[in-house]
Order: C-alpha cells, then structure tokens, then sequence
C-alpha cells in the first residue's frame, strides 16, 4: 500500500506494478567476484569440485581452490545465486547517498509514537492526515538498512549488477530507481498491524493491514511491505535458485489458502531482515525485474538504455 504522501506521486492500493510474470531466463552475466576477507583454506577435508561455488551459511562462502575446499567469511554476507551462476561475497560498499538521502525523510504515520507493548522493537504510532485519523503499529527500517538492502539485492539484477563495473554512475542512478520504487510503495513503512491512510482518487480510506499484508488481502493482491512483493514473484526466484519448487511454493504461501501462511512469512521475513545486510523480499524483487529488464535488452543493452529500462519496468516515468 501506499499511503497519502504518495497519493500525490500517483501511487495507489493496488501494490507492485502488474507486469507479466517473466519467462524462467537462462544464463546472466553479472560482475566477477567482489572482493572479500581473507579465506581459511580446509587441505584436510574432502575433494571439491572446482566449478562450485556455495553459501555455508548467511555469512561464509565455500570455494574450491587446488582441490580443497576454502571458507570465507563476507563482510557483507554471502549470496546463492540463480543457477548456472556460482555462489558469491556480497559487494562491501557503501550505499550511495542519494539513496540514503531519499530514505532520510521521516515516515508520515510517525506523529505522535511510543514503543508498543505487544510487538518487540514496534512503535504504536496515532496520526491525522487529510482530516481523517490513523493509528498503526510500525517496524520500520533504518534509513541505512533499507539502502543496504537494495544495495545487496542490485546484484540479483543482471543487467543493473554488470553496470556496478561498466558505469558506476548509472549503477547508482539505477539504484536510486529501487529505492524510488520502495519508497513510493511504502515510504519505508513497515506496517504490522492497523490502518494506513490514503487517498487514490475517491477521497481519503484507512486500509487496514496485518503483519506487512493489507486486509483484505484482496485489497492490494496480497503484497507484502515494504516493497509490495507478490507471493507469485517470491516463489519464482525460489524455484531459480533451488529453495523451493514453484509450484510447492505457491500452494504454501499463494491463492485464498495461503494468506495467513503469507502474512506469516512477510512479517518473518521482515524481522529476520532488520538485522541483516540483505532481505530476501527486495533479492526476489530485483531477480523479477532484471528477467524483464533482461528480456527487452536481448543481447545486451547500453548503461544509458538499462537504467532507462528499469524506470520504465517500476512504473517510475513520469
């Protein structure tokens, strides 16, 4: 959902833009291995196959270097990615500042706060917007988490990841895109229980939402804050990257009987995030549009063209 701020950005309940769901891609071509901390070669332990490259855990990625196998820690996580492509350190760089910069601003819900008794690490926040009043528990990101978030998840757009060597500045003109997009979805706001209000041209409406999810479901297919992610896009970059079968996902998280299992898995999802470098949610958003971005792009697209690619793919040209 979008909220009233956004309203004038020509945002509506509806979530995430409704693109056709994008063809399964083959092979991407993404920048080489960032750098990361030194590694801890394992002599001792069993034969690796050169060519793999895998995720130990969130933190440490395994590599095979003369037949054995080699554990390093990444400072910024390790990433799995779709296959045929090898497991790798997540970039440790900065976000940029215009990105952080447009996270800056204060959410609009955030009048008048105090840390709510139920919900850990929550505020209940009561606010009166267009006349019309608001009360809603948040768990909002940092400005700094969110924009490592999209930092992070950038990789898992092809064509957006290669401009990170290509064209640095169109690599951080794309990210400001992601972070446009979150932002006016969202404004950042993580809504775990309450009402949300917003105009969308028939005057100003409290949406009610339940663990990131408005309620009804049915209201904004389902999307989960604060990037407005569809059950159908999660599952998808699932199956990509071997977690979970699509269509095994679906019946868990998707259609009338999967939305208390949805809620339940965005607000997971979120919390387990607040603590992290990287959001599964915005990886499987980025992984959506760079298969679309890719799609029209064919054998290749300029820096100029790719980012220009991507503002029209979130809905952002004006």
């Amino acid at each position: 959902m979008r909220w009233l701020a956004l309203a004038l950005l020509g945002c509506s309940a509806s979530g995430v833009d409704d693109a056709p769901e994008p063809e399964s891609p083959g092979a991407v071509v993404v920048a080489s291995t960032p750098e990361a901390p030194a590694s801890v070669a394992r002599p001792h332990a069993a034969a690796c196959e050169p060519s793999v490259a895998r995720c130990v855990d969130e933190r440490r990625l395994s590599t095979c270097d003369a037949g054995a196998e080699r554990v390093e820690t990444c400072a910024r996580g390790c990433q799995p990615m779709p296959a045929p492509l090898p497991a790798r350190c997540a970039r440790d760089v900065e976000p940029p500042a215009k990105v952080l910069e447009l996270f800056a601003s204060k959410p609009y819900v955030e009048g008048r706060c105090e840390p709510d008794p139920i919900h850990e690490g929550a505020q209940s926040c009561r606010y009166r917007v267009m006349e019309t009043d608001g009360e809603v528990v948040t768990l909002t990101p940092t400005p700094e988490r969110a924009a490592r978030w999209i930092v992070d998840a950038s990789s898992y757009a092809a064509p957006i990841d290669a401009l990170f060597e290509r064209d640095r500045a169109r690599w951080e003109a794309a990210l400001l895109l992601l972070a446009r997009h979150v932002k006016n979805q969202s404004s950042r706001i993580f809504p775990l229980a309450g009402t949300i209000v917003e105009d969308l041209g028939q005057g100003p409406r409290a949406f009610g939402f339940d663990r990131g999810v408005v309620t009804p479901c049915v209201e904004g297919g389902c999307a989960c804050r604060i990037n407005s992610l569809k059950p159908a896009a999660l599952c998808r970059y699932r199956d990509a990257l071997g977690l979970e079968p699509d269509a095994t996902c679906r019946a868990r998280i998707g259609g009338p009987t999967g939305v208390e299992a949805w809620r339940d898995t965005c607000l997971a999802n979120h919390r387990g995030a607040l603590v992290a470098d990287a959001n599964e949610h915005f990886r499987a958003a980025a992984w959506d549009l760079g298969t679309r971005v890719q799609k029209r792009c064919g054998g290749g697209c300029e820096p100029s063209v790719v980012v220009e690619r991507v503002e029209r793919a979130l809905g952002l040209v004006r």
